[in-house]
């Protein structure tokens, strides 16, 4: 408010900011009117503010061109740690879906390209320095001021581009800059000669493949890559790992340098070798897999506070008590200020740390008080996992854990024991999995039931994971086979922790002939609701909505309706159940996918 009303010279004018925010809220009355008002001006706001802010005033405004991107305050380009965690913690309290970016199609420069340029923040009298080197070094005088100082800007930011491609890909980018600008050309009213005079200044220095300038560029940036690595991997692993769902625009798993589109819009090419960041990207990704419940919106979000000489340079965060994040802040003036000296970060709870992103597969630190040199050993930035005491044997006990096959040799799939069923003539009715129960899809087709399985009623030897909702534990494997009928496919079983309902609904899987023993309760609750639970889980309108399931309706509500009384059937049974007994101190068992 206080900004939109300094723009007014006038300050009666300014008034009429109070009286749309008031219209807006509709605290100057309701009604069809309001309501058009309303939806106008949030349709108006968005363009007006892109169109003013992002593509006019951005574009205008170039002493830091990594401020001006889309969503950012140029007047405030960095932020406190303290505001950082404040920032990250609302967003895990609020909105611990929503989408996280640092490149999309639409950002001016890519975060690899606005890395590089934030890091002359931190040393403005050498940038000014080169400045003066290079404008003396190019033949061709920029058109204006305020363009050379855009113009030199893209070239480092770009520095690392092939020096065949850098200047067909900076013209258009600055034309484009200088137009939507507005102070000399535009895309309504251009001016030739101006045009031209910015492509010829633009061939002659910063986008030149060879030459004084180009080698000074190049020098400078060399001496600035350890600092620009930093950030770089510091920005990619908050980005990852920090409450919210992170968006990788394509290609920016590895490093991408872009300018403003269509050249951000190239055709994808893979690298030819897997880089630092694309490493670092593949690790997170798959830790985020690997326990999605640390980084779900039921995952929690703690800042770690560092202490000594040089604690505002260590930025760090604990993610559900499991993962810490630890990045480099402001590398170059932590080097210039005599590096970390006997500052320490404090890991949660003790306990044993390893290192996801080390080169040694055992590198692990113990918890408490750790070394911020010995911590950023390796790299600037730290992924760190909390290493449970014996993680490969602490699996969870139960009716036949542990149980051999006949060649003598068990298995283990994320925390499950897995093994063949002994080798006698009764075929196990079903598997035991905490949430799910799976157990025979349909009779195997003999070679004369050809009329069998053209009708659906027999099938070849595939399991499938039913789930069957029941209240009682004690029905047979042939009467939870009565009422089976083939489903769709599934896209994956889970096995849930106590007290959490499975997401799966109405929902099958072919899974190899394994035998999964856990311990914990043996009823079987389902989600297709095909069971005597379902009328009781659902009220008086279950018994039709259980009919309409079982008989295979294709009617949308039915299937909606029956998804949501199986999953009031599967809160049912799994509150009476009592919670699986481990052996040691393992995480909770971990979704599972057979096959």
């Amino acid at each position: 408010m206080r900004d939109a009303k300094a723009v007014f010279a006038v300050e009666e004018e300014a008034a009429a900011v109070d009286v749309v925010r008031e219209l807006a809220l509709g605290r100057l009355g309701g009604g069809p009117e309001q309501t058009a008002f309303s939806v106008r001006f949030a349709q108006t706001a968005s363009a007006l503010h892109a169109k003013s802010v992002e593509d006019t005033a951005f574009y205008r405004y170039v002493p830091l061109l990594s401020a001006t991107e889309v969503g950012g305050d140029a007047g405030r380009p960095a932020v406190s740690p303290d505001e950082f965690h404040a920032f990250a913690a609302r967003i895990a309290r609020d909105w611990p879906a929503t989408g996280t970016v640092l490149t999309t199609h639409d950002t001016k420069r890519s975060a690899d390209v606005r890395a590089r340029i934030a890091v002359l923040t931190q040393c403005p009298q050498r940038w000014a320095a080169l400045l003066a080197e290079v404008t003396e070094a190019t033949p061709v005088a920029a058109p204006d001021g305020q363009l050379a100082w855009a113009a030199w800007q893209s070239a480092y930011g770009c520095a690392d581009m092939p020096a065949e491609e850098l200047g067909g890909r900076l013209e258009p980018a600055l034309l484009k800059a200088v137009r939507e600008a507005g102070l000399f050309t535009s895309w309504t009213e251009s001016d030739p000669a101006y045009e031209r005079a910015v492509s010829d200044f633009v061939a002659a220095g910063p986008g030149r493949a060879s030459g004084p300038a180009r080698d000074r560029i190049a020098e400078f940036a060399g001496a600035l890559a350890p600092h620009v690595r930093a950030q770089v991997l510091g920005a990619a692993l908050v980005q990852l790992t920090m409450p919210g769902v992170p968006d990788l625009y394509q290609g920016t798993e590895s490093a991408y340098l872009a300018l403003v589109d269509p050249d951000n819009r190239r055709p994808f090419r893979r690298p030819d070798a897997p880089d630092e960041k694309q490493e670092l990207t593949a690790a997170a990704l798959r830790l985020r897999r690997e326990a999605p419940d640390v980084f779900g919106e039921s995952g929690t979000y703690e800042p770690l506070g560092a202490a000594g000489p040089a604690a505002s340079h260590l930025v760090a965060f604990c993610r559900s008590g499991e993962v810490v994040t630890a990045v480099t802040r402001l590398s170059l003036r932590l080097a210039e200020g005599g590096g970390w000296g006997d500052t320490v970060l404090e890991l949660p709870d003790g306990g044993v740390w390893r290192d996801l992103l080390s080169g040694s597969a055992e590198r692990e630190l113990a918890g408490g008080a750790v070394r911020a040199e010995e911590l950023f050993a390796e790299r600037p930035v730290a992924l760190l996992r909390r290493v449970r005491t014996d993680r490969a044997s602490c699996a969870v006990r139960g009716p036949g854990a542990g149980a051999r096959r006949q060649d003598g040799r068990t298995s283990s799939v994320r925390g499950l024991r897995v093994s063949r069923p002994p080798a006698t003539g009764r075929k196990p009715s079903a598997h035991r999995m905490p949430g799910i129960a799976v157990s025979r899809a349909r009779r195997p087709c003999s070679a004369s039931s050809r009329p069998r399985r053209a009708a659906g009623q027999c099938a070849g030897p595939v399991r499938r994971v039913s789930a069957s909702a029941r209240s009682g534990s004690n029905r047979s494997g042939a009467a939870n086979r009565a009422g089976s009928r083939p489903a769709a496919p599934m896209r994956q079983a889970t096995g849930a922790p106590a007290g959490r309902v499975p997401p799966l609904t109405g929902t099958s899987v072919r899974v190899r002939r394994s035998t999964i023993w856990t311990g914990g309760s043996r009823r079987r609750v389902s989600a297709q609701a095909r069971s005597s639970s379902v009328p009781e889980a659902c009220g008086a309108g279950a018994p039709a909505v259980a009919a309409a399931w079982r008989s295979g309706s294709s009617s949308m509500f039915a299937r909606n309706e029956a998804r949501a009384c199986s999953r009031r059937a599967v809160e049912r049974a799994q509150s009476s159940a009592p919670p699986p007994v481990r052996r040691c101190g393992s995480p909770p068992v971990r979704p599972f996918t057979p096959g």
